[in-house]
Order: structure tokens, then sequence, then C-alpha cells
């Protein structure tokens, strides 16, 4: 099986880096491929815009980015960092989005990940979305960590329920935030990840079953 992971925390010790490297290591001891999209180590930038477009924009006048998707991606005249990571996404057979929780949601740098590589055309369109999406059979799995208690985001607690971050990318399956259609894998949380953590703890929790 070919696996992306999708990573976003600027630590590279941080328990998000442990848990990369955690299934790094036993997905290519399972005799899985697995390809590592470090975000932070990558600089990837996120903010989406006029820059997304290698060439002539479809409109000069005015700037749509998911019209301006479409037609680049039909054109092949996407940014080429852009490209890299719909081939990544392309031939993924499992998708991993590991980070931590940050202000109730993913790390921006991730967001504007989804904003520009689940691009109109390629993740997306009329017609294709959710249960008819161009991802239908892939797999995708949310690992995200927080700094606070499990009841802080228990359904009743004060920052809500922690399945609402997987909503970000969509209500049926963790990549429908390109509106198409995965089999969901049973996501991971772990609770209380700060630096703090007693490292029997850590320990305990990033070591495999």
């Amino acid at each position: 099986m070919n696996v992306l992971v999708v990573y976003a925390h600027p630590e590279p010790k941080s328990f998000n880096g442990a848990m990369k490297d955690l299934a790094v290591e036993s997905l290519t001891r399972a005799g899985h491929d697995v390809v590592v999209s470090d975000l932070y180590a990558m600089g990837f930038n996120p903010a989406a815009g006029p820059g997304d477009i290698d060439g002539e924009r479809n409109d000069r006048e005015f700037f749509s980015l998911q019209r301006e998707q479409t037609a680049a991606y039909e054109a092949g005249a996407l940014a080429q960092d852009i490209s890299v990571e719909i081939e990544k996404l392309r031939n993924a057979d499992f998708v991993i989005f590991q980070f931590p929780v940050w202000w109730v949601g993913m790390p921006a740098i991730l967001k504007g990940w989804a904003d520009r590589v689940f691009a109109r055309g390629f993740a997306y369109l009329p017609g294709r979305k959710y249960d008819t999406g161009m991802f239908k059979g892939k797999l995708a799995m949310v690992a995200a960590t927080t700094g606070t208690s499990a009841d802080t985001y228990a359904p009743d607690g004060i920052d809500g329920d922690i399945s609402s971050i997987a909503r970000v990318f969509g209500p049926t399956a963790p990549l429908s935030a390109a509106r198409s259609s995965v089999q969901q894998s049973p996501g991971l949380k772990a609770n209380g990840t700060n630096r703090g953590m007693p490292p029997a703890r850590r320990t305990r929790l990033i070591s495999p079953a």
C-alpha cells in the first residue's frame, strides 16, 4: 500500500514528530511504501492566490481561486509545489494527517496545504463530491494531539467535541475537505501532549500495542 503522511509540526522532537516517526517505521516494516510531506521542513507556502497559477491566468481582470484552479489543473499550469503534492495524493492509497490542535483547529500551514492542493478540478467538481468523489476508494486518518485534557474536548467540554476537528475535512471522511469520497479509518487523538508530559506517559502513548 502507498501511504502519504501529511505532517504539520515545526519541532521534530515533538510528540507529533514521535507519532509521525512511529507511523513511518511501523508501516515501512509492514511492507508499505511511505512518503512524508513535512510541511514545515519543506517551507510549504500556505497562502493560496494568484501565485498558484504558473503562467497566464484564465481571467486577468478578476481572480477567482476555484475557477483559476480548474483551468490551471486542466492545462497543467498549477504551481510546481502544488503539482508535486497532487502527485503524492494521486499515488496514495492511504493518507495520514498528523498535526497538533491549535486554536481549536489545524495549524495554518496544513489548512493552506488543503486550500492549495485540494484544487478544484483535481479534488472535486460539481457532481464529483462525497460519495461520488474523486478520491473514492482511498483511505484517510486524522491523527491529532491536544495540549489539554480529554475532558476539555469531550462533547460537553469547554472546547467542544474533538471530532469537530476532523469535520474541517468534511462530514463524511477526512479527505472530504476536497468534497470527495474516501473510506474512513479510525482516527487517533492524544490529549495533554505538551512538553511537560511525564516521560513514562509519552513512551506508553507512542509504543505499539
